[in-house]
């Protein structure tokens, strides 16, 4: 995956970083409280802080007075948010097939906790997150393909699901900002090449009004590429891979692709300068240490 670079009309400046899957697998939850969010992310942590938005994929509810976490079905402690803040995250991506893993009291208590720690967040009833960075107004969206649990009909929140009203959703933000970014939880786990669905959808995202859409859920990277779609154009990363988690070091047998890691993950580095978007390919790996002593880390190719 090469660097690219898109032309537009405004001339703006800032920087974006996104990271992948932060999912509490029982080893992390290990590791955080053993070695602490800062030792754990030391290699990125200056990367992040130094970016004017910097975007994660939070892959669990954040209910911990609700329900306890087990296998496949996550829960994160409420001090995970102002770790993963103190190392420069200032915007968490809450849209992804997790978010309903502990019900819908489960969700309420999560935004509650954001609230409470005022952590910006995105991917709830289809509302954008606007920013306003060098005087350029920017609306960040997040969809998710699918939740693991259904919604009740009578919740009072939703996640924000990757459907025709998202589609409206940014049309209709299209002409009142200067940007518009795109945070989809999509895909087929595992494939490192988009799958139909994501094309069809980064195709009608990319026409609605998207500029820059970043995917997240395969756990494994995905390419970086410019989507033109009739008279638009918009950039598409179609997964990031996972940013931290306990996933196994190489893919299952029954899926074929035992040369790749699913420890792999990308931070894409986002540049508004001037008129043109950059883009650059920061590649990440997880370290992991044999038990007890397991520390799982992130570290810079």
């Amino acid at each position: 995956m090469e660097n690219a670079v898109l032309v537009i009309l405004s001339v703006i400046s800032f920087t974006m970083v996104f990271t992948g899957d932060f999912i509490p697998h029982r080893a992390v939850k290990k590791s955080i409280e053993q070695f602490g969010m800062q030792k754990m992310l030391k290699e990125v942590s200056d990367s992040l802080l130094k970016a004017d938005i910097a975007v994660v994929n939070f892959e669990s509810p954040c209910a911990p007075d609700f329900g306890k976490s087990r296998p496949l079905v996550f829960n994160a402690e409420s001090h995970y948010i102002s770790d993963l803040k103190s190392q420069g995250f200032n915007m968490f991506q809450l849209a992804n097939n997790h978010i309903l893993d502990q019900g819908i009291n489960g969700l309420y208590e999560t935004i509650a906790n954001f609230k409470l720690q005022n952590a910006p967040f995105v991917g709830i009833d289809y509302k954008p997150l606007i920013k306003v960075i060098a005087n350029k107004k920017i609306a960040f969206f997040a969809f998710t393909e699918f939740t693991n649990f259904e919604i009740p009909k009578n919740a009072l929140h939703t996640p924000s699901y990757l459907n025709e009203k998202a589609i409206f959703s940014v049309e209709s933000m299209r002409d009142s900002v200067d940007f518009v970014v795109v945070l989809v939880h999509w895909g087929t786990e595992y494939r490192t090449e988009p799958d139909a669905y994501q094309k069809k959808w980064a195709y009608k995202l990319c026409r609605a009004g998207a500029d820059l859409i970043v995917g997240t859920h395969p756990h494994v990277i995905e390419p970086v590429q410019r989507l033109r779609c009739g008279s638009d154009t918009c950039i598409v990363a179609y997964s990031l891979g996972n940013f931290l988690s306990n996933q196994g070091y190489k893919y299952e047998i029954s899926h074929k692709l035992s040369d790749r890691r699913k420890r792999e993950g990308l931070l894409l580095k986002v540049i508004v300068e001037h008129g043109i978007i950059s883009y650059k390919n920061i590649y990440l790996w997880t370290i992991n240490r044999r038990y007890p002593a397991r520390f799982i880390g992130v570290k810079t190719e």
